[in-house]
């Protein structure tokens, strides 16, 4: 059998990042999302188009 101890002790450096730290990779998420719909819209106008 292991035997393993686990410290539940508060790491500060892993603690949640501040909102403001945070917008640019919710502007990067949000920008890939609308590049996203954008290629999948254009597929299904191809697709719509020959059939």
């Amino acid at each position: 059998m292991i035997d393993a101890k686990m410290s539940f002790a508060r790491v500060e450096a892993v603690a949640t990042p501040s909102r403001d730290s945070r917008l640019p990779r919710m502007a990067g998420l949000g920008l890939a999302a609308l590049i996203s719909a954008a290629l999948w819209s254009a597929l299904a106008a191809t697709v719509a188009h020959f059939l």
